[in-house]
């Protein structure tokens, strides 16, 4: 089943693509979409997922597809909590500046540097730069450095929405959406930017069946609908 919208795909293939900035509103699919990345796109062993809002039991508890495809001790605590999560399968990593993050993060690149191309999902940049009191342009500038340099790719989850000053530090950018139409939810991805990439479907919609990402086509059954969704286009 294709998980992963094509356009997706090639912009991570360019080799100077290195961040995919993802927006949206609480319960609009960013982490589902984000781990459906991690899936779909590393290579065994190669992807890491940085869980800043909750621990790793709790992210492999909701989402229990991810272990399949990402190693365990790839799945990393960085709550930053008082108590954090102590295991021999999960780990932790602690933090209270923006060097000390990227070097716990380069820990973790080096142990897989002769495995592939690591790809990072951090969930979200929000929490991480609330915890380091810093802005989130501040802290992008130099995480864009550091995947440049090390050659990594990463999704960048953020709650932020409309226009952001991360959109110009991101090589691409996504949002996602959702309304609710006769009483069920629809949702749908707005492709905002790929850079090197022909954005064939800018709007895509898409469903998360069993807690996966999944593009979709949806069926408008009244004018009314039409008419409304319409509108909600021309304003964008």
């Amino acid at each position: 089943m294709q998980r992963i919208p094509n356009e997706i795909k090639d912009f991570f293939n360019i080799k100077r693509n290195n961040i995919l900035l993802v927006k949206g509103k609480a319960g609009s699919g960013k982490t589902i979409f984000s781990l459906e990345c991690l899936i779909n796109l590393a290579e065994k062993g190669c992807g890491f997922y940085f869980s800043t809002r909750v621990d790793p039991e709790t992210v492999l508890t909701q989402y229990p597809q991810i272990s399949e495809h990402v190693p365990p001790q790839n799945i990393i605590d960085a709550t930053l909590t008082a108590i954090p999560q102590s295991s021999d399968i999960y780990e932790a990593i602690q933090y209270s500046t923006v060097p000390e993050f990227l070097r716990e993060l380069y820990a973790k690149l080096d142990k897989i540097k002769n495995q592939g191309t690591p790809v990072i999902v951090i969930d979200s940049i929000d929490a991480i730069c609330e915890t380091l009191n810093i802005s989130n342009t501040k802290f992008m500038h130099t995480f864009a450095d550091f995947t440049r340099k090390s050659g990594a790719k990463a999704i960048v989850v953020t709650e932020q929405s409309g226009s952001t000053k991360l959109d110009y530090l991101a090589d691409g950018v996504v949002y996602l959406t959702h309304d609710m139409i006769e009483g069920r939810i629809y949702r749908e991805m707005y492709i905002e930017k790929l850079r090197s990439v022909k954005i064939r479907n800018p709007i895509i919609p898409f469903t998360l069946i069993d807690g996966r990402f999944t593009p979709t086509q949806y069926v408008f059954h009244t004018a009314k609908d039409v008419l409304n969704k319409g509108q909600k286009y021309f304003k964008r």
